[in-house]
């Protein structure tokens, strides 16, 4: 082997790791230049974590007890800040979930009057800036970062900039309630509330996690000249309009997504890293990064002090596209503009295929062959990577490690990424390698056999079903496109025909996100541009190929690796297959580098890079230990089945906890779910007994029941009304939760809840086993049932009005879900211990870990 040769070979690699190691640290926190800039301000981080200690000291979801005592504290906060403040109490209702959902929310609500302020409703008045950020935490979860934080800092923001003097709009402060329960609050203020006509700009703060820069991640339609402002305003400004196109795919939802679709202008903050701690008991005040609080303390001072002095709202009639180059450089350009990057990409990519055509190195065909044998490998690619996933514990079903594995790698997000980016090149390498020589049976058989296998551990007979298509598909095309050959230039040819392959999808990409999503297609377009030069260049001069192709495909690089972290730390639990699409598309812009490295070392790059990615997951699991900053969440629950005069411990974990074992014994009862929720068989929870201890269940009070004819079981018009009132509380105090199911969905006309009407859900469809339609015995129908959420219901009760069809009887099961086990048997037989916390979702997004769950049912 050339010594030389070899080490030209491996600089290209290294400049790769090198222009990763430097793009990591692009969009970081500004850190020490930010808390300069909020100490010549006055802006104290150490006032926001004092609030934080009374806001975030324990879970105060929706109807608590702790959440009034939050709300008492905001109240008297705002007013010795000077605010007109007030608490907007309103029964509200909204579909989400396929669930009916209702809260009794009590807004936090507060109004600073400006300089040039005439009162709020008056034609003069001008319109005001409106800081929002909701004050209700997840049920299991202490709520320091969501939405703690942003509460705190918007106290803080108008402490400093009120003793300066008042500013000249009106500021409106909301802390919602109900965010958690499908933003009931904030629906509650712009449908019920006086000061919703008056906001001209609302600017939100939010979190996902614990930890990272605060990004501007949505904005309003028509935002040129809201961005505009942005960028004079925010001193360290982090955005991307890529962001707002992911949590759209997404199907994610905050207080914004309510205030936007009310047509008011506004945007959206938030940090998203910290995964592990979101909606967990390991959302702390110790757990915030202090540099994230810094960082939203500039943001929430400059843009409240900068839009609180101009005129609102900032009009404009145009969207436009916006990202950083790097941390301090932020770039935005009219949508418009979108389309000629898109352009010069495809006339470029385009310009040199006709240029190797004529050469009669590519053809047409060939290069379309060549894209569909990439997309299929990138397809291949995200089966593979989600099925090892699931292997090790993740995704919605616990694969062959168990869900302690999925909580192991979800507190090391960073390092386990590595390890997959690593395994995925492997993968990557040694397609190329095969493609290259000529694809053969074995080696193809061997490849793809790796998908399938991994693709069983999803838990799931679709993803095999769909690898084994992908699979056959791809072998026929892979076979097609690439044959072995016994010309010595036949490698170099199929290499750059996977070059124009790769460069091929990404230019399809750039021209199908322009039109369908324009926001995001600066992630392709910009480091695409880079490439398509170089492979100029790389024509006229031909000796220096492998170094311009690694210059081109720099940039995508570099941006790549700030954009795969971000997108694997919002799916990389559930489908971590998706930010490893991108990172095996990236890789192909480098291929006649890595085939080459392939040749010459015979594979071993590949197997170097799975060894290593395997040993990171290995070492990791091996060695992990959950402790008292990375807790492992647990599920424990004290069922009180009315129904059949039953106490049991209740769980939905896959696995148990060493310390439930004293409960549950070594072989535990496998328990039916349709207690819980009936209709569904799809779910099986753990039972073991438990000591007897009275609870008292929810109250339903039949107050109506009027029927045309109480004879005739088809009457019209029937009306039933009933009383739901919580057996156990103070005056003053709330049931958290309660699910109300009720049978014949399809016999209901017409609903109403403290008399506001609720609008009828289609009827759902069964998770349930249906009758064999061969069985030659009548079965009984399944029967339907609507699911109903209260969330807050008040020591006085609801009142439940529903208009029926028929005059058959209506038959309710009630679900109630109270915070904490009962004092009698909390302790027996022993205490959580320090590294575990309870675990935040049960089944159907429900939270039943420490809780006391009541069943019951009634007929009316």
């Amino acid at each position: 082997m050339n010594t030389n040769f070899a080490l030209k070979q491996l600089l290209w690699p290294l400049l790769m790791v090198m222009a990763v190691i430097v793009s990591l640290n692009l969009y970081q926190l500004p850190n020490q230049a930010a808390q300069d800039h909020l100490n010549q301000q006055g802006f104290s981080v150490d006032n926001v974590r004092d609030h934080l200690g009374v806001i975030a000291r324990a879970p105060h979801p929706t109807g608590s007890d702790e959440i009034k005592v939050v709300r008492d504290y905001l109240l008297n906060t705002l007013r010795q800040l000077g605010g007109e403040a007030q608490v907007q109490q309103v029964d509200m209702a909204a579909v989400m979930f396929s669930a009916q959902l209702f809260a009794r929310v009590e807004n936090v609500v507060a109004r600073f009057p400006g300089s040039n302020s005439k009162g709020s409703g008056s034609k003069d008045s001008g319109k005001a800036l409106m800081l929002l950020s909701h004050y209700d935490s997840f049920d299991h979860a202490n709520g320091a970062s969501d939405d703690g934080y942003g509460v705190a800092t918007i106290l803080e923001t108008l402490r400093v900039l009120l003793n300066k003097g008042p500013l000249d709009n009106d500021v409106i402060v909301v802390f919602s309630d109900a965010e958690e329960r499908g933003t009931l609050g904030i629906k509650a203020f712009v449908e019920h509330h006086a000061y919703a006509k008056d906001v001209g700009l609302v600017i939100n703060f939010e979190a996902r996690g614990s930890s990272g820069p605060v990004r501007l991640f949505e904005t309003s339609a028509n935002n040129s000249a809201l961005l505009a402002e942005f960028a004079k305003a925010a001193p360290f400004p982090i955005a991307d309009s890529f962001f707002y196109s992911l949590y759209s795919i997404m199907g994610n939802y905050t207080d914004m997504t309510v205030t936007k679709n009310e047509g008011l202008p506004g945007l959206n903050l938030a940090f998203s890293e910290g995964f592990y701690d979101y909606h967990t008991m390991g959302d702390t005040v110790e757990n915030i990064d202090n540099d994230s609080l810094v960082h939203a303390g500039t943001y929430a001072l400059a843009l409240t002090e900068h839009f609180a002095n101009q005129s609102l709202p900032v009009i404009a009639a145009t969207d436009e596209v916006f990202f950083n180059l790097s941390g301090n450089t932020f770039v935005h350009y009219p949508m418009a503009l979108a389309y000629i990057p898109a352009l010069l990409v495809l006339l470029g990519f385009m310009a040199l295929l006709w240029i190797e055509r004529r050469a009669g190195r590519v053809s047409i065909r060939q290069t379309l062959g060549s894209m569909l044998a990439v997309f299929l490998h990138l397809l291949l690619i995200v089966l593979l990577t989600n099925g090892l996933n699931g292997m090790l514990g993740g995704g919605p079903v616990a694969g062959f490690m168990g869900h302690w594995a999925y909580y192991a790698l979800l507190s090391s997000p960073g390092f386990v990424l590595c390890a997959l980016v690593l395994f995925v090149l492997a993968y990557h390498f040694g397609w190329v390698h095969l493609l290259a020589r000529g694809c053969n049976g074995p080696a193809l058989l061997f490849m793809s056999g790796v998908v399938i296998a991994l693709a069983a551990f999803e838990s799931a007979l679709i993803p095999v079903v769909v690898a084994l298509i992908l699979v056959l598909i791809s072998a026929m095309v892979f076979k097609r496109q690439f044959k072995p050959s016994d010309n010595p230039d036949s490698s170099d040819k199929a290499l750059l025909r996977l070059f124009y392959g790769f460069i091929g999808l990404w230019t399809l990409l750039t021209v199908v996100t322009v039109i369908l999503m324009p926001g995001l297609n600066h992630i392709f377009a910009w480091p695409l541009l880079p490439v398509l030069l170089c492979r100029f260049w790389a024509i006229r001069q031909p000796q220096w190929t492998e170094g311009l192709a690694t210059l081109g495909a720099l940039l995508a690089v570099v941006w790549w690796s700030s954009y795969v972290p971000l997108v694997y730390s919002a799916v990389g639990d559930m489908a971590p297959g998706i930010p490893l699409f991108f990172v095996a598309l990236t890789a192909g812009l480098f291929t006649q580098v890595t085939g080459k490295l392939m040749q010459l070392f015979k594979g071993l790059p590949a197997l170097v890079l799975v060894g290593v990615s395997v040993s990171l997951l290995t070492g990791l699991l091996v060695n992990h230990q959950f402790d008292q900053r990375f807790k492992q969440p647990t599920e424990v629950f004290y069922l009180a089945d009315q129904l059949a005069g039953e106490t049991h411990w209740g769980s939905f974990d896959v696995e148990l906890h060493p310390w439930l074992q004293s409960r549950f014994g070594d072989s535990p009862q496998e328990g039916d779910i349709s207690r819980l929720y009936p209709g569904v068989k799809s779910k099986k929870m753990q039972l073991a007994q438990a000591p007897h201890n009275e609870v008292k269940a929810i109250v339903v009070e039949p107050l109506t029941n009027q029927s045309s004819d109480n004879d005739n079981e088809s009457a019209k018009n029937r009306q039933v009304s009933f009383r739901l009132t919580p057996s156990h509380l103070k005056p003053d105090a709330s049931a958290v939760f309660v699910n109300l199911f009720i049978a014949d969905p399809h016999n209901i006309s017409a609903a109403s809840v403290n008399g506001e009407p609720v609008a009828l859900l289609p009827e759902p469809e069964p998770d349930a086993e249906q009758p064999d339609a061969e069985k030659t015995e009548p079965t009984e129908p399944v029967t339907k049932w609507w699911r109903w959420q209260y969330y807050g219901l008040p020591a006085t009760g609801a009142e439940v009005v529903l208009s029926l069809k028929t005059n058959k009887p209506v038959t309710l099961r009630i679900t109630e879900i109270r915070a904490g086990l009962p004092a009698e048997v909390a302790n027996l037989p022993d205490q959580r211990p320090d590294n575990s916390m309870s675990k935040s979702y049960g089944y159907f997004n429900d939270s039943f870990s420490d809780s006391t769950v009541i069943i019951t049912e009634h007929q009316l």
